[in-house]
């Protein structure tokens, strides 16, 4: 029997498909669903956004992977139908956890580009002048209009067109007939985060399904990884090195340093008044020529260095670098150019 049959049958017959709490902060699945959890964040993320028929099951673990778009790293989690992300310089508030723009990823690697505009609004249709395309019921009060406008984000603030509009993102395409991922010829939209499937054989809470944009874009492109540098020793970090303190530091080897030459930052973590080994340190440099993200693990004495080029830049320009834990804990240093 196909998976989503399956999975409709377990909702309406209330199977053990659901997940089950394994902690305060960790979701855990039935092993012949997924043998993967979700720890907190994404665990609340994923429970307070609508769950298993929204993103799917993990399809990974939680790794550090590099955004395509924006050449930073982030810790990743893959679902079935999304991707997300933790942007830690948004803690605090409601974009902590970010999703990924599959639907238009997914559209590129299959070379499609999005549908030109239609002509205009259509009766009865939500309108996006954005894109130049509605979207429409395919039934009496059923479809891939309702379906939009009945789900979105949990965002303090935000209206419902705002929610909705922040978990599908905009339509790219007309509704066509498509054949899926799992082979069936079903009528299909696009849209930036989401593709919306009308299976009119279904019962009427799932007539409309999301794909299965997680699968599809991580099985057909291998999520990038950043850089490693791994450097032998960590002698030269004892230059400009402060007195240990606990939780995160950083500090450079050359506070004031030529262009087009080599620079060294040091990142150290201390927990509990003892070094942390194997911890993974992400470094970001602001660069001239743009922000370089890098990564290192601490050694047993609880320091990653990491080396990279400065590049060309002019004299007195600052660069600001930023390190973090995968445990949380930051720090932040810079230094200049002669």
């Amino acid at each position: 029997m196909p998976k989503r049959v399956m999975l409709i049958l377990g909702l309406l017959l209330g199977l053990t498909l659901w997940p089950r709490a394994a902690s305060a902060h960790e979701v855990c699945f039935p092993e012949d669903q997924s043998p993967h959890c979700l720890s907190d964040p994404f665990s609340d993320y994923w429970e307070a956004n609508g769950g298993l028929p929204v993103f799917g099951y993990p399809i990974t673990t939680v790794n550090r992977e590099q955004n395509r778009e924006t050449g930073k790293v982030y810790r990743t989690q893959w679902m079935e139908r999304n991707r997300f992300e933790l942007h830690p310089e948004n803690t605090g508030t409601p974009y902590e956890v970010l999703l990924g723009l599959l639907g238009k990823d997914r559209l590129a690697q299959l070379g499609r580009q999005p549908d030109s505009a239609e002509s205009g609004p259509k009766a009865g249709c939500l309108w996006f002048k954005e894109t130049g395309h509605n979207v429409c019921d395919q039934g009496n009060g059923i479809g891939f209009k309702s379906y939009w406008q009945a789900n979105g984000l949990k965002i303090d603030g935000l209206d419902a067109y705002a929610r909705s509009l922040q978990l599908f993102g905009l339509p790219l395409t007309e509704p066509k007939m498509e054949r899926n991922s799992s082979g069936d010829l079903v009528e299909t939209q696009w849209f930036e985060r989401a593709r919306f499937e009308w299976h009119p054989n279904n019962p009427n809470n799932f007539k409309v399904l999301l794909g299965l944009l997680g699968k599809e874009v991580r099985g057909t492109t291998p999520p990038t990884t950043p850089p490693t540098t791994s450097p032998p020793t960590t002698a030269n970090c004892t230059m400009n090195a402060p007195a240990v303190a606990e939780g995160a530091q950083a500090w450079v080897v050359y506070p004031e340093i030529a262009s087009n030459t080599t620079q060294t930052v040091c990142v150290r973590l201390t927990i509990s008044a003892k070094p942390k080994s194997g911890a993974t340190a992400t470094v970001e440099i602001d660069l001239a020529s743009g922000t370089q993200s890098l990564i290192g693990l601490t050694d047993s004495s609880g320091i990653a260095t990491i080396q990279f080029k400065v590049g060309s830049q002019s004299s007195g320009r600052r660069n600001d670098v930023r390190a973090s834990f995968s445990t949380g804990q930051t720090a932040t240093t810079s230094f200049i150019i002669k």
